[in-house]
């Protein structure tokens, strides 16, 4: 009965692999052979409020190339929270975003990815930034005075695997 169970527990090991490998692979579009001899292309899109839709100013958005050594582009997001990559080489890349005050989904999750083929202008790629949450208050007594040097403690619920 042991024998049996350690043989169920490694198959399901092997298949939490497999199933992992298949996930990543399809987060990240597969690209093409390119050579440096082939037209680069472009990418451009919008950053903003996941909440609001509102545009963000100032972001900064990063172009990585998917694989090892792979190049990283930088730009920054325009009042209307557009940004443009220009004379960008031919091949896969994850999409990030970073701005004060804000979160990046794609940095905790899985992550954006773009396909830019040989001259091809990569258009309308949405960045949406999650607003960070900011508490603020007096802590006071039963008579509303305020009290000093209160230490304030801000607890939230998560879920993982299913357990609260």
């Amino acid at each position: 009965m042991l024998v049996l169970i350690r043989i169920m527990v490694r198959s399901l090991l092997l298949l939490a692999v497999a199933f992992r490998v298949c996930a990543m692979q399809a987060v990240a579009p597969q690209a093409g052979t390119y050579d440096a001899s082939q037209p680069p292309g472009s990418v451009q899109g919008r950053v903003s409020n996941s909440q609001t839709g509102d545009p963000i100013s100032g972001a900064t958005i990063k172009l990585t190339q998917i694989g090892r050594g792979g190049a990283q582009l930088n730009a920054t997001s325009q009042g209307d929270g557009s940004f443009f990559f220009d004379n960008v080489k031919p091949a896969s890349y994850f999409v990030t975003a970073t701005q004060s005050g804000f979160t990046d989904p794609n940095a905790s999750g899985p992550r954006q990815a773009v396909l830019v083929g040989p001259g091809e202008v990569v258009a309308n790629v949405s960045v949406r930034m999650i607003p960070r949450s900011l508490v603020k208050g007096t802590v006071t007594d039963d008579e509303a005075k305020p009290v000093a040097g209160a230490h304030v403690m801000l607890w939230t619920n998560y879920s993982a695997r299913g357990r609260t």
